[in-house]
């Protein structure tokens, strides 16, 4: 199930995010891209998920992973602009990831694995 957050809670909610589901293995699927897919050497943990402060705009959100597993460790960022729906995806009380919609009709899905709790 999707919950939408809304657009004046994504700072803090998605600070509360990253500091609870910091570490986690990660994908990001993008306009037929898929980041941190598994498959091969690369093997992306989520470190950070933020709105209105790196990104600078209150609609822009910027993803960010680091590469544990690749041959170029590292990090990699993923922005996205004019992001208008924000819902986090929930089963069973566990967080499963994020949704975000564009104003261009663009959507990303962010998908963590590994159960973490969900917090109040």
């Amino acid at each position: 199930m999707a919950r939408e957050i809304p657009q004046g809670q994504w700072a803090g909610f998605l600070t509360d995010f990253t500091k609870d589901n910091e570490g986690r293995k990660a994908t990001l699927e993008t306009d037929g891209k898929r980041i941190g897919d598994g498959h091969g050497e690369d093997v992306f943990v989520l470190t950070g998920v933020e709105s209105g402060v790196q990104a600078e705009d209150e609609d822009t959100v910027v993803v960010e992973f680091a590469d544990l597993g690749g041959k170029e460790q590292g990090h990699v960022t993923h922005r996205m602009e004019d992001v208008s729906v924000l819902r986090v995806r929930e089963s069973q009380d566990m967080v499963e990831g994020l949704e975000f919609d564009t104003r261009d009709g663009s959507h990303a899905l962010l998908r963590l694995e590994g159960e973490m709790p969900v917090t109040a």
